[in-house]
């Protein structure tokens, strides 16, 4: 989806680019100024854009847990 938006907003096709550079360079002419990169530290971010918090459970070790409490004589 994203690339169809930007296809249509710079009427260019991405697979004309093998660089993220050159999207940059492109985009830069199209919108006739340099592009402004700044640090996201919004604490709704994760890693990788994703809105979600990324969980590391060991998912063994969380049944181990749940299987403990179930069964205490263990």
């Amino acid at each position: 989806m994203k690339s169809l938006i930007f296809e249509k907003k710079y009427e260019i096709a991405l697979k004309n680019f093998s660089t993220i550079e050159e999207i940059n360079k492109c985009v830069e002419r199209k919108e006739g100024r340099k592009l402004d990169y700044r640090r996201s530290d919004n604490i709704i971010m994760a890693k990788g854009g994703s809105v979600f918090k990324i969980n590391t459970t060991n998912p063994g070790k969380a049944i181990d847990n749940i299987l403990s409490k179930k069964n205490p004589s263990k």
